[in-house]
């Protein structure tokens, strides 16, 4: 009887190290999947990874312990539950590794609204990895079930104190973990406390967050943080206070300006970025350019042309945050969230670029060659004043890209033809050609090859060439596009830009070292008439579509008004980078506002355009459409005339 008691305490006691060491390894893994290479940087993370004087490790630990053992108590089966809650663990751990190397972004709980087009996102990902990790679960549950058959004549069978026990520690551990997650409330027990142990919320850079606080720690932070900070005078009088500011004035500006039969297609070039902008640390073969037209309108615009370089809010992704800044002049500099799905998506009526073309008489519509669910872009395009929404199942003639996954960007273009056929017509195009991931062996055999391979990985040297190749498909679909609009009888004003650099990890040095280059992305307008301006200097895509305007020479808005004040103090005003008027780069804000961006840390003195009056008005104005009682819309805000 002794003898079996202690072999029963010994399996107890072995069955406590095993879920130790579980929750020390999938901890372990999550914040190796934050280096973005697993096995290149295993044993680096493994040396530095234990700090047992620490409260970053022991938090961290003590919630994936704590997670790890509710699911096995809820299960009520201890290997069958290990296996659930390890392979849980495995799955936000791919999840988690696969957008870090795509965009250099963890994953965040706001991620799991999109769980709804898994579908279209798991299209987007290598098969080979997937049936990896579906193997991996297989494999664990294996292990377990052949675990569960050999210790069953080990288990204790005091049934009485199962439950009650279950219970217990059912309601203590959900308890703490519901406390926890309170932690996204900076005035919070856990959010206080955590700070005391040196762990606070760095919400403008997450990857920080997630190395300097820990991935569990961090990911609390992000589930109930506020999506955007109420301003303290943020009331009626306030808004219509900005209203009259902006409106004054306004008449004498718009004066001689008028709407024209000018049609005008708007064109978001998934992942386009200018190859001999980091020539220096990619340097192709020989001359090559992998794209030579656009390259020469970004160079030396003719009178036609103009061009300049957008500074991305996103590196890697985010499609559709780049484009709510593009479509709207509103900026994600304020949010902390995505604003198609959780803002956007459940309004009638939010202030857009083609509200503003609907008084004039435009008819907008928008073409993208991929799932109209993503980023639910069906619910968010009538709010935002499109008449018409194509996708992939309505768009004629698309082709695969014969050097990617998507379809290119020859075949997508020729769908707003008949559109603009008509006066007053405006076309969005979300182009799909060169989204990741690229394939190595296509870029084996790519035209345009790099001289050495880069970090020396032959296997992202191919996909980089891939991706060029991509690139060069892209400049001459555009140069066929221009070309058949100079023969238009309609006045055509096109304008297109690159939403952000590639994922798929090519260009993860780039981004790690160089936040300005790795945010540039190429903007350019071209039409089949003279422009009054042609060169543009860095600015964020708030401002894309009052440079489209001012380019027109259409009249303004006051909100058109404000993005003009608040351009001239801060061109570029991006999470990643802020730039102000004299130049000045911003890649940190330490402030206690985390509204509020700090010059670096050597500099003596912070940046004046956080307290200039258009940049508060403008916060007001935000919050006031996004998540207040849209003031401003009955203050005529976004109206031409009063």
């Amino acid at each position: 009887m002794r003898k079996k008691v202690l072999i029963q305490s010994g399996y107890a006691l072995l069955r406590l190290l095993v879920l130790g060491l579980a929750a020390y390894l999938l901890y372990f893994a999550l914040q190796l999947a934050l280096t973005g290479a697993f096995w290149k940087n295993f044993l680096e993370t493994w040396t530095r990874f234990f700090d047992g004087s620490s409260p970053v490790f022991w938090v961290n630990y003590g919630v994936t312990l704590g997670l790890v053992s509710l699911i096995i108590t809820l299960i009520g089966d201890y290997w069958l539950g290990l296996a659930t809650a390890t392979s849980l663990g495995i799955i936000f751990i791919f999840v988690d590794y696969t957008k870090i190397v795509s965009r250099s972004e963890p994953l965040l709980p706001s991620d799991f609204l999109m769980a709804g087009q898994a579908g279209d996102l798991i299209q987007m990902i290598k098969l080979k990895a997937i049936f990896l990790l579906l193997g991996t679960i297989l494999l664990v549950f294996l292990v377990a079930y052949l675990l569960h058959r050999w210790s069953r004549p080990l288990w204790w069978n005091y049934h009485t104190l199962v439950w009650p026990l279950r219970v217990l520690v059912v309601v203590s551990l959900g308890g703490l973990l519901t406390l926890f997650s309170q932690a996204g409330n900076s005035k919070s027990f856990a959010a206080v406390k955590l700070a005391q142990w040196g762990m606070a919320n760095i919400d403008h850079e997450q990857l920080a967050n997630y190395q300097n606080c820990g991935s569990l720690v961090a990911f609390t932070f992000n589930i109930k943080t506020d999506p955007m900070t109420r301003p303290q005078n943020y009331s009626a009088a306030t808004m219509a206070t900005i209203a009259k500011r902006y409106r004054n004035g306004l008449a004498q500006q718009n004066q001689g300006k008028k709407f024209a039969d000018v049609n005008i297609i708007y064109i978001l070039n998934e992942s386009l970025t200018n190859p001999e902008r980091t020539a220096d640390r990619y340097p192709l073969t020989g001359t090559q350019n992998p794209m030579p037209y656009l390259t020469q309108i970004l160079d030396n615009p003719a009178e036609n042309q103009a061009s300049g370089y957008m500074i991305s809010p996103g590196f890697g992704g985010g499609t559709a945050n780049i484009e709510f800044e593009a479509n709207t002049g509103f900026s994600n500099y304020f949010l902390n969230n995505t604003p198609y799905q959780d803002i956007l998506s459940k309004k009638s009526y939010f202030p857009s670029l083609m509200h503003y073309l609907d008084a004039a008489h435009y008819q907008s519509q928008a073409y993208h060659p991929y799932s109209g669910t993503m980023y639910r872009r069906r619910q968010v395009y009538p709010g935002l004043g499109i008449k018409q929404f194509r996708d992939h199942n309505q768009l004629k003639g698309l082709k695969q890209s014969p050097y990617g996954l998507y379809t290119s960007d020859a075949s997508a273009y020729p769908n707003f033809y008949a559109q603009q056929k008509r006066t007053r017509q405006f076309s969005l195009m979300i182009t799909m050609q060169n989204h990741m991931p690229f394939e190595a062996a296509k870029g084996s055999n790519a035209t345009f090859t790099l001289e050495s391979p880069v970090d020396n990985d032959q296997d992202k040297t191919n996909r980089l060439q891939a991706y060029f190749q991509e690139v060069n498909a892209s400049d001459r679909a555009f140069e066929h596009l221009v070309n058949h609009y100079q023969k238009a009888k309609e006045k055509t004003l096109i304008v297109m830009y690159g939403d952000h650099y590639p994922g798929d990890g090519i260009y993860d040095d780039l981004y790690k070292a160089d936040t300005l280059n790795s945010h540039a992305t190429p903007f350019v307008m071209v039409a089949n008439f003279p422009l009054t301006q042609h060169n543009y200097d860095y600015f964020s895509p708030n401002y894309m579509s009052l440079l489209l305007l001012q380019q027109l020479g259409y009249p303004l808005t006051p909100f058109y008004n404000m993005l003009i004040q608040l351009q001239q103090q801060i061109p570029v005003l991006t999470k990643p980078l802020q730039i102000d008027a004299q130049g000045k780069q911003y890649t940190a804000r330490t402030d206690t506002d985390p509204h509020q961006a700090t010059e670096p840390k050597n500099s003596a003195t912070k940046n004046a355009w956080t307290k200039t009056q258009v940049y508060q008005d403008y916060r007001l104005l935000e919050y006031d459409v996004t998540f207040g009682n849209n003031y401003a819309r009955k203050y005529h805000m976004f109206d031409v005339n009063d």
